[in-house]
């Protein structure tokens, strides 16, 4: 009787230990991981080049104007591009 009611408290003490729910220890961790994401950008349009018009019979005056043009022009597209770009970073 004595080993068997000693068998029943064992066996109890056994279930006990399952019935109490499991201790959970939760880590928050911060992981740098670059996500990719799309970037929404209006296109930027290609100007017209001054220097694409020039002809070969233009004065020289005139083709150095019209370089003059085309490098001004190509700085301000550029500025336009790298606005875009920085738009997306």
């Amino acid at each position: 009787m004595f080993k068997q009611l000693l068998l029943q408290l064992l066996l109890s003490s056994f279930l006990f230990g399952c019935a109490q729910p499991p201790i959970m220890n939760t880590v928050d961790k911060v992981v740098d991981k670059a996500v990719p994401v799309p970037c929404k950008i209006v296109p930027v349009d290609k100007p017209q080049m001054p220097g694409d018009t020039i002809v070969p019979t233009d004065s020289l005056f005139d083709k150095v104007k019209k370089l003059i043009a085309e490098l001004e022009t190509r700085i301000g597209y550029e500025k336009q591009l790298e606005a875009a770009v920085q738009a997306c970073q």
